[in-house]
């Protein structure tokens, strides 16, 4: 009878412990399974933005140096507009086009070389710019670029550098701000703006 005892005990030990190590298995496995799911999730929303396209408007204000002012050489600041088109190429990179009017007429003085020079006008002038992002963080965004400055009298050759910076807000929206550099042959330019953006396409 204690052969029988023992040997019932003994069997239900093993039972159980052969249980325990199969829910532990299957748990392990769960949880193994799981990883991979949680990377690929963070990896489609840290990639949110590859293949989508951001459209900006964006108020700004405009500090232009070296013009001519009633015959004396100064700076002035302008109110401004831009509106930008950029193509993300991936989380980090994107090309672009940036487009911005300074609301003002202003005289600046060109140098055409020898010590010569002429006065210029600027009517509205409107700035094309393409432009190439690089995003090293998630929110913060620097961008170099050159395009033409189209004003009635005389088109000029435009050099750009800046930085943007970003909120997300819900349903694909952006708020923003930025600066830009902007190098001339006969002046430079930089400018202040806020706007808001909207992200259209990719894998959303």
């Amino acid at each position: 009878m204690r052969i029988f005892y023992l040997l019932f005990i003994t069997g239900a030990l093993f039972s159980n412990a052969t249980q325990s190590q199969e829910v532990y298995h299957t748990t392990t496995s769960a949880s193994t399974a799981t990883i991979p799911s949680a990377i690929a999730l963070q990896e489609s929303e840290h990639e949110s933005e590859k293949d989508m396209f951001r459209l900006t408007l964006s108020m700004g204000h405009a500090h232009i140096r070296k013009t001519i002012q009633h015959h004396h050489g100064s700076d002035i600041s302008s109110a401004a507009w831009a509106l930008d088109a950029d193509y993300w190429i991936s989380n980090h990179l994107a090309l672009g086009i940036h487009n911005d009017i300074i609301l003002e007429n202003f005289i600046i003085e060109e140098h055409l070389g020898n010590n010569e020079y002429a006065l210029l006008e600027r009517e509205y002038p409107i700035a094309v710019v393409a432009v190439i992002l690089y995003k090293p963080w998630h929110h913060l965004s620097i961008l170099a670029g050159a395009g033409t400055e189209f004003s009635r009298e005389k088109n000029l050759m435009v050099f750009r550098s800046g930085l943007e910076y970003g909120w997300k807000l819900p349903h694909t929206w952006e708020l923003g701000m930025s600066t830009n550099y902007d190098i001339k042959r006969s002046h430079d330019t930089w400018m202040l703006g806020f706007g808001v953006s909207k992200f259209i396409g990719g894998h959303q």
